[in-house]
C-alpha cells in the first residue's frame, strides 16, 4: 500500500498578455469567471486545497504578468515552482510561439524535476483556432510535457488540468520515496557486507593468533624437554 501524500505545490502561471492566465487561475481557485479581468500587474496569488484518492495537495498558484515591462520579474516567482503552466491562446499563433520561449528560459533557471503543462486555453473560440491542437500537443510531448486544452471562460478542462496535475505530482513523490527506499535497502545490503568482511577478517585475525600460540606452546615443551634430555 502506497503512502499517503500530504505537500505544498507552488503552482506559476506563464505566457503572453491576454491569453487568459488570470481567468484561469481564478475560474480554479474560486469558481467563477472574471467579467472585466484587469491586466496583472507583477503578479497575483491565490491557494486552493485538494483531496485526491487519500492524498492531500496545497496549491499555491502564482499568476504572473503577462506584458513585456514585467518580464524581468517573472524569475522570482517562479524559482521553487514544482508546476510550470505555459498558458497560450489557440486562436493567437503568436502566443503559442511565445511558449516557446518560456520554456527554453526554465530550463536554464529551473530544477529539472518541476511538471510542466503546455494549456491552451480559449477552446470556447474553437471556430477561430489558430494552433492546431496536433501540433501543440506534438510540441508538447517533445519537452516532457502534460497537455491540456481548457475554456476558463466555460469552465472546461480547468479542473481537470489541476487534476491531473496532482497525479503527476503523487506519482513523482511515490517514485521518490521509492528511490530512497531503494537507497535504503542498498546502504543496508552494503552495511551487512562490509559487516560481513570485517567479522571475516577479524575470525582470520583470531584463527591466526591461536596458531601462533599453539605454535609457539610446541616449541616451548620442545625446548624444554631438550633441556631435560641434556640435563
Amino acid at each position: 500500500m502506497e503512502t499517503a501524500i500530504s505537500m505544498e505545490s507552488k503552482v506559476v502561471l506563464l505566457g503572453s498578455s491576454d491569453v487568459g492566465k488570470t481567468a484561469a487561475a481564478i475560474r480554479y481557485a474560486e469558481g467563477v469567471f472574471p467579467k472585466r479581468p484587469t491586466p496583472t500587474i507583477g503578479a497575483s496569488f491565490l491557494t486552493k486545497t485538494i483531496n485526491i484518492e487519500g492524498n492531500k495537495i496545497k496549491y499555491l498558484i502564482w499568476d504572473t504578468a503577462g506584458q513585456d515591462r514585467f518580464r524581468s520579474l517573472t524569475p522570482m516567482y517562479y524559482r521553487g515552482a514544482c508546476v510550470a503552466i505555459l498558458v497560450f491562446d489557440i486562436t493567437h499563433q503568436k502566443s503559442f510561439d511565445t511558449v516557446k520561449d518560456w520554456v527554453e528560459e526554465l530550463k536554464s533557471n529551473i530544477q529539472e524535476d518541476i511538471v510542466l503543462v503546455v494549456c491552451g486555453n480559449k477552446l470556447d473560440l474553437q471556430h477561430k483556432r489558430q494552433v492546431k491542437r496536433e501540433t501543440a500537443k506534438m510540441y508538447a510531448d517533445e519537452i516532457k510535457a502534460l497537455y491540456v486544452e481548457i475554456s476558463a471562460k466555460e469552465n472546461e478542462g480547468v479542473e481537470q488540468m489541476f487534476l491531473e496535475i496532482a497525479r503527476k505530482l503523487i506519482s513523482n513523490k511515490h517514485s521518490e520515496y521509492t528511490k530512497q527506499i531503494q537507497q535504503q535497502q542498498q546502504l543496508h545490503k552494503q552495511t551487512q557486507q562490509q559487516n560481513q568482511n570485517l567479522y571475516r577478517h577479524f575470525y582470520q585475525q583470531q584463527q591466526q593468533q591461536q596458531q601462533q600460540q599453539m605454535y609457539q606452546q610446541k616449541q616451548d615443551i620442545y625446548y624444554e624437554n631438550s633441556d631435560q634430555c641434556c640435563g
